[in-house]
């Protein structure tokens, strides 16, 4: 639980957002800087639950990867295809 809060609270203070529940409403220039952070992150650096819960909590959904890298990328992905059109 600790590693996943400490995810969370990276990921919110690297995209400017004053509480980690503001990961639900990122605008598109957020989620591009939380795509570039995620792309630095060592996957590996984090146990696979905890990338598992950041992938339910930012993108509300769930993945049966076997490794926290799979389920990073998932976590880009997700990202990437919510973004609004201009």
């Amino acid at each position: 639980m600790a590693g996943e809060q400490f995810l969370l609270e990276l990921l919110a203070y690297q995209t400017g957002c004053t509480y980690i529940s503001d990961l639900h409403n990122l605008r598109s220039f957020q989620k591009i800087r939380l795509i570039r952070m995620l792309e630095k992150l060592e996957a590996e650096e984090r146990d696979l639950p905890v990338w598992q819960d950041a992938l339910a909590y930012i993108a509300g959904k769930t993945s049966q990867g076997s490794s926290a890298e799979q389920i990073k990328k998932a976590l880009i992905a997700a990202l990437a295809t919510s973004m609004e059109v201009v």
